[in-house]
């Protein structure tokens, strides 16, 4: 009895609302030039039709699975994803995006060539459709640790899993179960990446992520967003504690606080961040002599610092034309 060859790459696909965006999104999946690929796509108790979406381009595509489950949020449904993973690589992304047609293709051969467990190219936002890129380059290797470094400090990376590809077995559906809704997936990948070697960054736009406002990273601002993103990063902290990866998560950590308080600082009604803004402060003082002298933290992100401490209603006047939304 002959069985089916496994699936290069396991692309994991959590599906919630994404409207009129689903139909591109698994346009340019269908359109890589590596097509040995298995798609899982989770629906998370979709409202807007979806669900029938996914169960036709199932029977449409014998490369599809289609699952279904209760809303439980984008982390649980990769996790269920990833569970159900039979590829040698593992990608997760998100239903109302887009791949550059070789992006499957280039992480892959990245891998390949460099016996590496993980490759990640750019992260590029986008609009409308995105222009076509240039050949993918080669890659650039780099020890798991530097990687790490790259993911807490280098805004190319992002912290969003979709420009990621992982060897089976290095991102689990354990890394993906967490309380949180919102950098969620950059703790996943801080976890994941504790288990690489080598990694390899190709320096292209890979991956392009639609931004609408309709789209978690941009519904709003409430309390849960900000709380949630300063969880993580004080496990990521907590991790770091007592490595040699202490000195650049200290520097994480404090440029988060400064963002997080950025963004409070950007809303015309404040009071209900009351209690967290006066947490944030706190901690901003008691960092601050690290964070000067931190080699990790950038000249921009310490002027935002001394404003903070030193001017703050100055500080109250830029902060939005300073810092970068990184989720």
């Amino acid at each position: 009895m002959q069985t089916e060859a496994r699936p290069l790459v396991s692309v994991v696909v959590p599906v919630y609302n994404p409207g009129e965006y689903f139909a591109p999104f698994l346009a340019s999946l269908q359109a890589q030039t590596l097509q040995n690929w298995q798609a899982i796509l989770v629906d998370d108790g979709s409202t807007d039709g979806s669900a029938e979406r996914i169960d036709s381009a199932a029977r449409a595509d014998a490369r599809i699975l289609a699952v279904h489950q209760p809303n439980s949020g984008a982390a649980a449904a990769r996790a269920r994803g990833v569970a159900l993973a039979e590829g040698e690589f593992l990608l997760c992304v998100d239903s109302d995006d887009l791949m550059h047609p070789q992006m499957l293709r280039a992480l892959v051969q990245a891998c390949q060539s460099q016996n590496a467990q993980l490759a990640f190219c750019r992260f590029a936002p986008f609009t409308e459709t995105p222009s076509p890129d240039t050949e993918p380059p080669a890659g650039q290797p780099l020890s798991g640790q530097a990687a790490r470094e790259m993911l807490l400090h280098d805004q190319r990376l992002d912290y969003a899993l979709s420009n990621k590809l992982f060897r089976a077995g290095v991102l689990t559906a354990d890394m993906l179960r967490c309380p949180y809704r919102y950098n969620e997936d950059l703790l996943a990948s801080w976890r994941a990446f504790a288990a690489v070697q080598t990694a390899v960054f190709l320096d292209f736009d890979g991956y392009h992520c639609r931004q609408h406002a309709a789209s978690t990273s941009h519904s709003g601002i409430t309390l849960p967003f900000l709380t949630d993103q300063l969880a993580v990063a004080k496990l990521i902290l907590l991790d770091a504690e007592g490595t040699s990866l202490q000195a650049s998560a200290k520097a994480f950590y404090y440029e988060k606080l400064l963002y997080l308080e950025s963004m409070i600082l950007r809303q015309s009604a404040q009071s209900e961040f009351d209690s967290l803004h006066s947490t944030l402060r706190a901690e901003l003082r008691y960092g601050f002599h690290d964070a000067m002298h931190s080699a990790f933290l950038g000249t921009g992100m310490k002027a935002c610092a001394l404003l903070s401490r030193r001017v703050p209603p100055v500080w109250h006047a830029v902060c939005r034309l300073l810092l970068r939304d990184k989720r």
